[in-house]
Order: C-alpha cells, then sequence, then structure tokens
C-alpha cells in the first residue's frame, strides 16, 4: 500500500513580525480529518503561523505543502482548491479580516 501525503504540511518554517523572530524551523504535517494545535505564550507566533497557512502572509523561511504542491502565491489566492478558511472575531464583535469563502 502506498503511503499517503499529508494534506498539510510546514517545512522548516520561520516567521517574523517586523524586525522580531518569532519562530524558526517549525515543522508539522497534517493528515485528513487531523487536527493542528498550537500553544505558546502571548507573541511567540501562533497568528503568524496560522496566518501563513491562510495565505495572508509568506513564511520568512521553509515551504508549505498542500496535498503535495508547494503553496505559492497563486496557490494561496485560490483559496477554494485547499478549503481554507480564516474567522477574527474580537470581543467587541469587531472583525480584523473578511471571512473566506
Amino acid at each position: 500500500m502506498a503511503s499517503r501525503v499529508p494534506l498539510l504540511c510546514g517545512y522548516r518554517l520561520s516567521g517574523m513580525r517586523g524586525t522580531k523572530l518569532l519562530f524558526r524551523d517549525v515543522s508539522f504535517s497534517l493528515n485528513p480529518g487531523g487536527a493542528l494545535v498550537l500553544l505558546g505564550r502571548n507573541g511567540s507566533g501562533k497568528t503568524t503561523l496560522l496566518e501563513m497557512i491562510a495565505g495572508f502572509n509568506q513564511p520568512n523561511a521553509g515551504a508549505l505543502f498542500w496535498d503535495g504542491e508547494k503553496m505559492n502565491r497563486t496557490l494561496r489566492l485560490d483559496r477554494s482548491r485547499f478549503r481554507c478558511h480564516w474567522v477574527d472575531c474580537r470581543r467587541d464583535g469587531t472583525s480584523e479580516r473578511t471571512i473566506l469563502p
């Protein structure tokens, strides 16, 4: 039986906010039906990583793969191909981002 390629894979990702390095060399793989849990202190880069996965930001290093295909700007813009949705709601009911189809 052939092995299945993970649905979502991050390889040696690094992320920055401005000039501050938030994380580096983060790797993960997520199979269909799986879940990705991010734990960390405030400012450790959890939201930055999610924004990379959703296509709002590019990794400073490393690569993201969706179903074996490297996620580049074109693939990120065609969100229907990888069914990624972002909802960012604040406690006061406002939203900083738009809900994606």
